[in-house]
């Protein structure tokens, strides 16, 4: 898309705040001696080596599993331009959708009665999307992953049976002909209408939906329509994780992709009713920079992939140029280096409620942030000594 990115501004907003707070992870600086000698660098009590990165349960799994589903799912703003922003609040936050609850923070276009009905059919994981004009249309939609084709196509037909309204019959130049609504009802208080529908194919469903005025209500079927098409044709970039329940009690995903995930900040968050163990944190993970895109509305170029752990980030280039470049957009013209780092590689600037740093190594950028200056500097210093081990 091209969208020039706010100077700095952090990727704490709707579900991560709802879920896990903007809190920062407290320390008293207790720099690693060796480390302050070899790059003068303040590193608190933040590790300086990566970590390895598990999965402690079958909802960690899932959320990684749903972070790679991310790959193949439609972006709003290429079937409907004028929707420029990525939808937050509201029950409409872009994040893997591993368990009902995720689900209900996902999507704004179900029913709670819908949402449990999905729960209640083999479902396993999924990544919804949603783009919005910033005032009352939102384009939203994306894949959810079952069992098998049966269980799959059992929940369409459950969600469609819960309906709240007498849905209209599709058009017959729908482009997907075997598609349904199962949704269609009105908020008369907001003077907005919402209309979704659902597709089967193997054993993934592909969802798409709107909610616009009242008035604009005549032209929804069209970019629901387009967007589904679109999501149908591009559902062979998922390359599913095998799963044999009889073998295993989760799929072994990849948690960590070339271990760039180790290199970020362990998260220290609760996790509330998310049911994620111990060793993770909601919207945790690593992802594509398509999946990045779906997160924040910015296509960065040169991005191959990213890894976040709370309000930490890592991202891994295609080139150290890419990178660089980056780095020079992101940190503005107001920002100063972190001690021991010149600004070729380094810069901090204070935003509003938190002080935000870059850091570059070679191809890798990673950023820090809280509401404390100092402890910012220092997880960005650490994540720089951190960085110098990557490959």
């Amino acid at each position: 898309m091209g969208r020039k990115r706010a100077p700095l501004v952090a990727l704490c907003t709707g579900l991560i705040i709802a879920l896990t707070g903007c809190g920062t992870v407290a320390g008293t600086a207790v720099p690693d001696p060796s480390v302050e000698a070899r790059f003068k660098l303040d590193t608190g009590n933040y590790p300086t080596t990566p970590r390895v990165i598990e999965a402690g349960n079958a909802y960690d799994a899932w959320q990684q599993e749903g972070w790679r589903i991310a790959t193949a799912v439609t972006a709003p703003w290429s079937v409907l331009p004028s929707l420029k922003d990525v939808c937050h609040g509201e029950g409409d936050d872009p994040a893997p959708a591993f368990s009902v609850p995720m689900l209900a923070r996902s999507t704004n276009g179900l029913t709670s009665d819908q949402k449990n009905a999905i729960g209640g059919s083999g479902f396993q994981t999924g990544f919804l999307a949603c783009g919005t004009d910033g005032v009352q249309t939102r384009l939203r939609g994306g894949i959810l992953r079952f069992t098998d084709e049966a269980s799959a196509k059992r929940a369409v037909s459950a969600v469609a049976a819960l309906n709240p309204s007498a849905a209209p019959a599709l058009p017959g130049d729908f482009p997907v002909k075997d598609a349904t609504i199962v949704m269609y009802g009105a908020n008369p208080a907001k003077g907005l209408l919402a209309l979704t529908a659902m597709v089967a194919r193997g054993n993934l469903v592909v969802m798409s939906g709107m909610s616009a005025p009242t008035s604009a209500a005549p032209t929804m079927l069209d970019p629901v329509g387009k967007f589904m098409a679109a999501q149908v044709a591009k559902l062979g970039e998922y390359q599913q994780t095998p799963f044999d329940p009889t073998k295993t009690a989760y799929p072994m995903v990849p948690m960590d992709d070339g271990g760039i995930l180790g290199l970020t900040t362990p998260a220290t968050e609760g996790r509330g009713a998310t049911g994620l163990s111990a060793n993770n944190a909601p919207l945790n993970g690593w992802g594509t920079g398509h999946a990045y895109e779906l997160r924040t509305a910015e296509a960065v170029a040169g991005l191959e992939r990213f890894a976040v752990s709370e309000l930490n980030w890592v991202f891994r280039f295609t080139d150290e140029q890419a990178a660089a470049r980056t780095l020079e957009s992101w940190k503005g013209d107001k920002s100063e280096p972190i001690t021991g780092l010149s600004a070729q590689f380094s810069g901090c600037t204070a935003a509003t409620k938190q002080t935000l740093c870059l850091v570059r190594v070679g191809r890798y950028l990673g950023q820090a942030a809280s509401t404390t200056p100092a402890i910012a500097k220092q997880q960005a210093a650490a994540m720089y000594v951190r960085l110098r081990s990557a490959k």
